[in-house]
């Protein structure tokens, strides 16, 4: 395992780890519900350690709720696009199609199932699906956390 902690500034902390994907399975719908009860704003980054182009990321804004997301082809290299079987399989997991430009990702929120479980199960889904992960394969996990809640719209 490997794990570094690094601190922008006063009101951000991020913190990397790998660890096989079977060690961090079981755990991610707590981890996830853990982030959507805090009152700070966390995102959890899921990459492949040896592909790091390929993700799915969960924002928790710090006043409930988790956003998730899945790496779309806007943001992978040619040779690493999804196939058309594996973008027609995305929605049937449950993600909505990405529309850039306010959301260029694959994006899940259901204020229905808007529990770490949920969410969990559709990344797990993807990630072994989709992305092609073996219990075995090395993840790297970055969790950031700011102490500021993020306004859902502008308040200007």
């Amino acid at each position: 395992m490997l794990s570094t902690v690094t601190a922008a500034d006063r009101d951000e902390v991020t913190h990397t780890s790998e660890y096989r994907y079977e060690e961090i399975e079981d755990g991610l719908g707590w981890a996830l519900d853990a982030m959507r009860d805090d009152d700070c704003r966390w995102i959890m980054i899921l990459e492949i350690a040896d592909e790091l182009s390929k993700y799915v990321q969960v924002l928790s804004p710090g006043i409930g709720g988790l956003w998730a997301e899945c790496v779309s082809n806007e943001f992978l290299g040619c040779d690493e696009w999804l196939s058309e079987e594996q973008c027609e399989e995305l929605p049937l997991l449950g993600w909505e199609w990405p529309g850039p430009p306010e959301s260029p990702n694959w994006h899940f929120h259901d204020h229905l199932l808007d529990t770490g479980t949920a969410v969990a199960g559709l990344l797990r889904r993807t990630l072994r699906r989709i992305l092609g992960v073996e219990p075995t394969d090395v993840m790297r996990i970055v969790l950031i956390r700011k102490t500021e809640p993020t306004p859902l719209v502008d308040q200007r």
